[in-house]
């Protein structure tokens, strides 16, 4: 018991103390240094058979909530010299044109983090209307060729159910990093979970893989293992949990500790129907 309590302890002390944006630009710094191809998802799906014989990096954002976050996220990947994938969601509170063309004008992708199987409540009809209006208003502020699904864990609809009916290359997509990607041979890292490792509190984030990830819980963790990886691999975070102001780090600290416990009572739920 005394053990048990022990790794309990040393878990909430590395979801307390890691998550801020100096651990981000440390871990920025490190993929920097590993002299890699870091690419977009849109120059991946653009033409993967270029990356096929040669590792390479991408990292992705998905900007749930805060999206100020993401902007000093892309301002500290564009200090280093780094492109990546912002995936925003079409909310009052994500969808801020001035941050978003903030972000494109950096030299970042912005994609559609779309939810509309939830927000349709399971209709198909409705969930493509949702789903082409809203692409439209991305594209009135940037170019939009990638989506990736929100996991919407509140919802008992998964919103890349959407493209069991319809095919998302008839609005101009290349690609979904959920559909479109063999992750047999690509690393997949995410936070969900204020965790880099496996957690019960991830619901819809994961893929299929049979690739064995190095046991990894903290920043640091991934840090000093990426030195070790010859295999391609995506990094993927969400914006609103890096936080080096203290009064937004507790808060969020809180807030993913309450979620986390939301979602597995979610996923219990569901295991046992």
């Amino acid at each position: 018991m005394e053990n048990l309590l022990a790794l309990l302890k040393r878990q909430r002390n590395f979801m307390l103390n890691d998550f801020r944006l100096n651990d981000y630009k440390a871990l920025c710094k490190k993929v920097v240094s590993l002299d890699r191809p870091i690419i977009t998802f849109k120059e991946y799906f653009s033409n993967p058979d270029e990356y096929l014989d040669k590792p390479f990096i991408i990292l992705r954002h998905d900007v749930d909530r805060k999206p100020l976050n993401a902007l000093k996220i892309a301002l500290v990947e564009k200090e280093l010299g780094i492109k990546s994938t912002y995936y925003f969601r079409f909310i009052p509170s994500v969808f801020k044109e001035e941050i978003i063309n903030k972000i494109s004008i950096l030299g970042h992708e912005i994609g559609y983090h779309y939810e509309t199987m939830a927000k349709a409540k399971g209709s198909i009809p409705k969930a493509l209307e949702i789903f082409q209006y809203e692409l439209e208003q991305f594209r009135k502020i940037s170019e939009i060729t990638t989506i990736c699904m929100h996991g919407s864990p509140l919802s008992p609809y998964d919103n890349r159910d959407l493209w069991k009916f319809s095919d998302f290359k008839k609005f101009g997509i290349k690609g979904e990093p959920y559909l479109s990607i063999d992750y047999t041979q690509i690393l997949y890292f995410t936070d969900t979970g204020r965790t880099w490792g496996d957690s019960n509190a991830n619901l819809r984030d994961v893929v299929s893989t049979n690739l064995n990830n190095p046991i990894i819980s903290s920043t640091l963790d991934l840090i000093d293992s990426l030195e070790t990886i010859n295999k391609s691999f995506i990094i993927q975070t969400h914006p609103e949990r890096w936080n080096d102001n203290l009064k937004d780090h507790l808060a969020y600290f809180v807030i993913d500790s309450l979620a986390n416990v939301i979602k597995r009572i979610i996923k219990l739920y569901y295991t046992a129907k």
